[in-house]
């Protein structure tokens, strides 16, 4: 639907190459999180997943998106965290990252801002994902604060 080569799926959800022809050639069913990673990718290119439903079976279609970010990551040390601008149905917040989030996530320990705006792009698609299934009901006095369980969970 979205006529993305392997290349392209395996860039947008930061897998191997070799990751996406296997789950395509069903050779082996990747890691949960390689899954998963995929699955937000193209949910944040506006794909969705439909489960199985009485004697409808699954699938995919286009949905309508609702979220945008409209700012840069900029990093605060003093706060910990990282913070994105976006519009969700029109209404602007700023989605914040925590930075404990990004080390716990990625198991690693960031030392610089360039570091963390590094793995926070390499988990953008995994932010957006999460961002538009939590803006609906948890923006709080226009900020979104993503946790780790969101970035582990959706």
């Amino acid at each position: 639907m979205l006529n993305w080569s392997q290349d392209q799926l395996a860039t947008n959800a930061a897998v191997s190459r070799a990751t996406v022809a296997d789950f395509e050639t069903n050779t082996r069913r990747p890691m949960q999180n390689n899954m998963r990673s995929i699955a937000d990718s193209m949910f944040a290119a506006g794909i969705e997943f439909l489960p199985e439903e009485g004697t409808k079976g699954v699938g995919v279609r286009f949905r309508e998106r609702k979220l945008e970010y409209v700012g840069n990551v900029r990093i605060n040390r003093f706060e910990n965290s990282a913070a994105i601008k976006m519009r969700y149905a029109g209404e602007e917040f700023v989605c914040v990252i925590d930075l404990d989030a990004v080390d716990d996530h990625h198991r690693g320990n960031f030392s610089t801002d360039d570091q963390y705006s590094k793995a926070i792009s390499d988990i953008l698609h995994i932010v957006l994902a999460a961002a538009e299934r939590h803006a609906p009901t948890k923006i709080n006095n226009g900020r979104l604060l993503v946790t780790y369980d969101m970035l582990q969970n959706g």
